[in-house]
This record gives structure tokens, C-alpha cells and sequence, in this order.
């Protein structure tokens, strides 16, 4: 069979015909499924900056609460502090006072003691 010989019948020109429309099908169906495909991509793309923009935002605002948070908690335990300062300086003037006031004590009852004595 020479090259120059091949005689097509009709059953191999619709095979032909068939085969290429096929192709072309083939072709279409798949460039319409890469682009749904790529349209989804970009969907999740837009979807995925918008979720990190908000997760973004959410961090932020969570961190500026845990400063407030800590600002807060270190401002009263000052404040405690120099209460506490206070009240300690307070008790350590009435133990003074106290301590003062023994002393007096303890020296009038040695006088009245040797009062006792000196009048048996």
C-alpha cells in the first residue's frame, strides 16, 4: 500500500470527522473546567486575604486588651503597694505609740511599786 494509493471511504471520513469533533468537545469541556477551576482559585484567594485581614485585626484588638489588661493590673498592684506602704507606716507609728506607752506603764508601776514598799 503506497502512500499515494489510500482511498477513503465514507466510514473513515466520518470516523475522522467524529474523532476531531471529539476533540474539539474534549478540548472545550476541559478549558471550561480549568476555568471554573481558576475562578474558584481567585474565590478562595479574595475569601482567604479577607479571613486573614480579619484574623489580623482580631490579634490586634486582642493585643491592645491584654496591654490594657497588664496596664491595669500594674496600676493597682502600685497602687496596693503604696497602700500597703501606708497602712505600714501607720502600724509601725501605733506600735511606737504602744511601745511608748509600756515604757510610761512600766515606769509608773515601778514608782507605784516603790511607793508600796517604802510605806510597809
Amino acid at each position: 500500500m503506497e502512500v499515494t494509493n489510500i482511498i477513503f471511504t465514507v466510514k473513515d471520513v466520518v470516523t475522522i470527522v467524529v474523532g476531531i469533533s471529539s476533540f474539539i468537545g474534549f478540548y472545550y469541556a476541559l478549558k471550561r473546567s480549568v476555568e471554573k477551576v481558576s475562578n474558584d482559585v481567585e474565590a478562595l484567594e479574595v475569601k482567604q486575604k479577607k479571613d486573614t485581614e480579619i484574623i489580623m485585626a482580631s490579634l490586634k484588638e486582642h493585643k491592645e486588651d491584654v496591654a490594657r489588661s497588664e496596664e491595669h493590673t500594674h496600676k493597682r498592684i502600685t497602687e496596693i503597694r503604696e497602700e500597703q506602704k501606708a497602712a505600714s507606716d501607720k502600724l509601725e507609728a501605733k506600735i511606737d505609740a504602744v511601745a511608748l506607752h509600756l515604757a510610761t506603764m512600766s515606769n509608773a508601776i515601778g514608782e507605784i511599786t516603790g511607793y508600796i514598799k517604802a510605806k510597809k
